[in-house]
């Protein structure tokens, strides 16, 4: 395939969000009585679901706006990525569903900072699965009709 990258970035970037969350889980996990055990494989899965979730229903309309729009900045995934991961994130939160009925930290914030992280990750990860050859610091210039 010769522009594999959006296919290879779209099934590795939430991959790298749901592995952030995951650790971020764990970590609230390990002062609770319950401990860690099978409930980190439990969250890798939950994590992963989240993360493809917000890949598919907010990632790909972005990645084609920005294709439609030729905006190749390296720093609009990342801060696409957040904002997108704050949304999702708010989303999930305010239905009351989710994998923070499983781990929270100490409220609803640090939640959403940790989804903003882990969509800045993705966000990083999507962009360097693209490659080199969009990595112009403008916006494109059309290629003049001949």
């Amino acid at each position: 395939m010769r522009n594999s990258g959006p296919l290879v970035g779209f099934l590795l970037a939430p991959l790298v969000g749901a592995l952030f969350l995951t650790v971020w889980g764990i970590v609230s996990l390990v002062g609770r009585p319950q401990g860690i055990g099978e409930t980190g494989a439990v969250l890798a899965i939950v994590y992963a679901v989240f993360c493809y979730g917000a890949a598919l229903s907010l990632g790909v309309p972005l990645y084609f706006a920005f294709k439609r729009l030729r905006l190749m900045h390296p720093m609009l995934y990342p801060v696409g990525g957040a904002l997108l991961g704050f949304l999702f994130g708010f989303a999930i939160l305010r239905t009351g569903y989710g994998p923070w009925r499983v781990a929270t930290v100490s409220g609803r914030f640090p939640d959403l900072i940790a989804c903003a992280i882990a969509g800045t990750l993705s966000g990083l990860s999507f962009r360097l699965a693209l490659g080199a050859d969009n990595s112009s610091w403008t916006r494109r210039s059309r290629k003049p009709n001949r």
